[in-house]
């Protein structure tokens, strides 16, 4: 049976493709690297393989090479993990997670989670860019040590210093040695930094050629650029404007930050700074400006952003998506997806930290980032009352993309103590949360904003208790759940919020169920929906009726039960709101199949299944493939139904999402009488059927019943 409230999971094919991010051009040379890599992951004595270097060595694109081209010696494949846009070190497992598609869950970490999915996996991770969160290294040695069949393949600037860690130094690209005749051009082609310069300015001049005349100067070019493959790129694409001797002209200005800048600088600001100092100092004020300013997003922006963001009252947006799309011509921005017109862009993680850098030495830096936080709080707000609405799909998309801006818009606020401003946006994100199973991170992020915001106004401060005290229990901390519910009650019984005080009563009763105390979550539903129809909110009542329902069930009077679920289904239906109908619908599945009215319980099973596609909710959808098993197991379909049944119990298992107490003496009837209609071996062969079965799978198997 299923409460309203929110949650989310995905699917987890058997074999998994890296889903590494798609390379516009192609991989020039490498081959010796490709292969050392390759032999070194192929050793039974590697299991962390670190591939260290500066920025802008190649570090994620050998990897993606190597991944791509060692895969397939991985029973379960491998998985990509980016963490460029992942800003603190703790949030590192909830990447993995998220990377694999494990979910978290009330009863586990998510270490214990991603333990319990690895453990006998045979998997390949890349963990790309973990420079900046060094310190979450341990993680991986806790992985490799109760997960024995898994390797790991990290990029960073610096090593993990942990145990079992071994080191490849990615070199840079080899570059033609000085004695080679300067006419040469067959000989100069045989190193790959001069390919690479050659192929990178074919792409934005196609008639481009290495020549007598040219091959000694785009030579000197990537000497001095120290082989360096992003330098290079980035010098190849000004082809388009200029040619390579001035090219050559300005990196010799530049030479001296280029390799061997101040020692006290980071050791990425004394390899590439001058690289992308030189491509700035090609731009226009108005596009250095425009350009620092973007620095300022993470995971990339889209148009409305960066005009919120750059100031329409500055420049017209005409201009400002002209500058945009000029920007990604000499390769400073990139375009995303395959929208036309293109409607979202990102940088490189180097070029994003040059911009902010830049716009950190301004005297703008407040301002763009009080800019940038009010727009994607008012992003938030529009998004939230949304999630529950016929389009809640399309705003969940929108929330997911923009996740990494909001969190930079959280810490920005909270780094400059607007309390209120943090409060307001994290209460605009807290469904998102919920909704998403971001419970430790949303919680976290509400507690510290109410720690900050003591003297916020009441009625956000309630608000932000009630989601965190839900959050909390999503989690099993239920002494905790209860402690914020309960303050958020008092505080909306002050400034008597009567909406207010009726959902969070509504939150303490799912506590109380949770914890089996029927009778306190009878009367704590019961008191909210009276203050709901006091109101007159529709959609609090339907929950209310709904969760009411819940209880009647729970007690074994089905009748009253599916007279409470049909009139919240009328609402959410009205409503369009897909996943309360997905899960009264399971509630009246349930209920139909005990009444031993076996088509109508197939027949709102099924429809709870589409809807939960619709949403992404896999965590329902677990529960609604145990229930299709009893229903088809009750009918003597028995193969059939221990399928299901081993589907479902895959499913929990890659969600780390077991059955609650309450609900395990039910489930365990079910499969005895299933188990008692099969011999032994006929059980255990359907049930590894139904294991073995992705998602999509079972849930096609599920709606053919």
């Amino acid at each position: 049976m299923s409460t309203t409230s929110a949650g989310d999971s995905r699917d987890q094919p058997e074999r998994r493709r890296p889903n590494l991010p798609m390379r516009p051009s192609s991989f020039v040379g490498r081959a010796a690297e490709v292969a050392k890599v390759t032999d070194l992951l192929g050793s039974d004595d590697v299991r962390l393989l670190t591939m260290t270097g500066p920025g802008g060595i190649g570090k994620s694109r050998l990897a993606a090479e190597v991944v791509t081209s060692i895969q397939s010696r991985f029973a379960n494949g491998a998985a990509h993990v980016p963490l460029a846009p992942v800003s603190d070190p703790q949030l590192v497992p909830s990447a993995v997670a998220r990377a694999l598609d494990v979910t978290e869950s009330a009863e586990r970490t998510v270490i214990e989670n991603l333990t319990e999915y690895l453990r006998d996996k045979e998997l390949l991770l890349l963990l790309d860019n973990f420079e900046h969160v060094v310190s979450a290294g341990p993680t991986l040695t806790q992985l490799l040590a109760t997960c024995p069949r898994i390797k790991i393949l990290v990029t960073s600037r610096a090593l993990l210093f942990v145990r079992g860690e071994q080191e490849f130094e990615v070199p840079p690209l080899l570059v033609p040695p000085l004695d080679i005749a300067r006419d040469d051009r067959a000989r100069h082609s045989e190193y790959e930094s001069v390919r690479l310069f050659v192929e990178r300015a074919r792409e934005v001049e196609a008639t481009f050629d290495l020549s007598d005349e040219n091959a000694q100067v785009i030579a000197e070019i990537c000497t001095r650029l120290d082989g360096l493959p992003l330098a290079i790129e980035l010098a190849a694409a000004r082809i388009e404007t200029i040619s390579a001797e001035e090219i050559l002209a300005r990196i010799t200005n530049r030479l001296d930050l280029l390799t061997e800048g101040p020692a006290d600088l980071p050791e990425r600001q004394r390899t590439l700074r001058a690289a992308i100092d030189w491509d700035y100092d090609l731009l226009s004020e108005a596009e250095q400006k425009i350009f620092r300013r973007l620095g300022v997003f993470s995971g990339g922006f889209s148009i409305p952003a960066a005009e919120a963001v750059i100031g329409t009252e500055e420049y017209p947006g005409a201009y400002i998506l002209d500058t945009i799309e000029s920007l990604e011509a000499k390769s400073l921005l990139e375009a995303e997806g395959n929208a036309d017109p293109v409607d979202r862009y990102s940088m490189l993680r180097t070029l994003s930290e040059y911009a902010f850098d830049k716009l950190a030495s301004s005297d703008e830096t407040d301002l763009i980032k009080d800019r940038h936080a009010a727009f994607f709080t008012g992003l938030a707000e529009e998004a939230a009352p949304h999630l529950r609405q016929a389009d809640q799909v399309e705003w969940l998309a929108v929330l997911d993309q923009e996740h990494d801006n909001m969190r930079v818009a959280l810490q920005w606020l909270a780094d400059k103590d607007d309390a209120e401003a943090e409060l307001r946006l994290a209460a605009a994100l807290a469904y998102f949360w919920e909704f998403r199973a971001h419970l430790s991170e949303g919680q976290q992020r509400l507690e510290e904003a109410l720690a900050r915001g003591e003297d916020a106004p009441a009625p956000l401060r309630a608000v932000c208790l009630d989601f965190a005290g839900r959050l909390a229990r999503g989690q099993g901390e239920f002494k905790r759940a209860r402690q914020l519910t309960e303050h958020s009650i008092r505080l909306f019984r002050e400034i008597g919020d009567t909406n207010g005080l009726a959902g969070a009563l509504k939150s303490l009763g799912i506590i109380a169920a949770e914890r089996g105390d029927l009778t306190s979550a009878r009367s704590l539903y019961e008191e909210s929906l009276a203050l709901k129809e006091e109101v007159g909110d529709p959609r609090g009542i339907a929950e209310a009726l709904n969760n009411l329902g819940v209880v009647w069930h729970g007690e074994g009077d089905l009748v009253k039960a599916i007279e409470h679920y049909d009139r919240a289904l009328q609402y959410f239906g009205e409503a369009g709101d897909k996943q309360a109908m997905a899960r009264i619908l399971m509630n009246l599945g349930e209920a139909k199949m005990e009444q031993g009215l076996y088509p109508a319980a197939k027949g709102f099973i099924r429809g709870s299944l589409v809807l939960c596609q619709e949403v992404n909710s896999h965590w329902d959808i677990a529960d609604l493939l145990e229930l299709m098993a009893s229903t088809v197991g009750a009918t003597a379909l028995a193969e059939d139904a221990a399928k299901l049944f081993g589907a479902a119990a895959a499913l929990r298992d890659l969600l780390g999402a077991p059955l609650p107490p309450s609900e395990v003496p039910a489930y365990e009837e079910r499969l005895a009488t299933v188990r008692a209609r099969m011999k032994d071996e006929e059980f255990e062969t359907a049930w590894k059927e139904g294991r073995s079965m992705e998602v999509d799978e079972a849930v096609a198997f599920a709606l053919s019943m």
